[in-house]
């Protein structure tokens, strides 16, 4: 890990798609390409916008989006897979560690990016999360996904925890860098119920 100021986005799908992984686990791959582009629009957000107004969108980057773009804003970021909720039900959502600080190859800086619109990421993960899986399911997708921009015109939700600590002038980031991680990997290692909750157990009831 860099010692520089890391943002923890957890990024979550409405409960009407959780079926839709459960049939099919594949699609759980959807869920890590779906925050990728999330991450990469708001990074690249004015590039995009040419790139959709002069109809110049690469045929190769219509499942990871400007990934044949040699001047786009380069970010780095970790992402976990969680496939349930506290309630130990099924609720596949992403957990992410994204850099605050991102290459420009057109000035061959690194730049410190501590603004992250939510109303942004809450709209471009709900474009990126239906856009793919219309892409993966066909026609079958259209009605649900209709309705659920009806339900859910606001977007879907992302949360971006942010520690002002952190940001603190003079605080060294590492202490913070290992609460993120140790906090991600918690969450990507524990299994859905700990062992110790376990206070019986008979075989005749499996």
């Amino acid at each position: 890990m860099f010692d520089v100021h890391h943002r923890y986005i957890v990024f979550t799908i409405p409960s009407e798609y959780r079926f839709l992984s459960r049939k099919d686990r594949k699609a759980l791959n959807l869920l890590f390409v779906a925050a990728r582009n999330t991450i990469s629009l708001l990074f690249n957000k004015k590039l995009y916008s040419k790139i959709i107004k002069d109809k110049k969108v690469n045929p190769k980057d219509n499942y990871c989006l400007l990934r044949n773009y040699k001047h786009k804003i380069e970010f780095r970021m970790i992402a976990s897979l969680h496939t349930f909720g506290r309630a130990l039900n099924w609720n596949p959502h992403i957990h992410c560690l994204v850099l605050e600080v991102a290459y420009d190859p057109s000035t061959h800086t690194c730049k410190r990016n501590t603004f992250f619109s939510f109303e942004a990421l809450h709209k471009y993960w709900q474009y990126e999360i239906n856009r793919l899986m219309s892409l993966y399911f066909g026609k079958n997708f259209y009605a649900i996904k209709k309705k659920s921009y009806r339900l859910y015109n606001q977007g879907y939700y992302v949360y971006a925890r942010y520690d002002k600590q952190a940001s603190t002038k003079g605080k060294s980031y590492s202490k913070y860098i290992d609460g993120c991680v140790n906090y991600m990997m918690r969450h990507a290692a524990r299994p859905p119920m700990a062992q110790s909750r376990i206070i019986h157990y008979n075989k005749k009831d499996r």
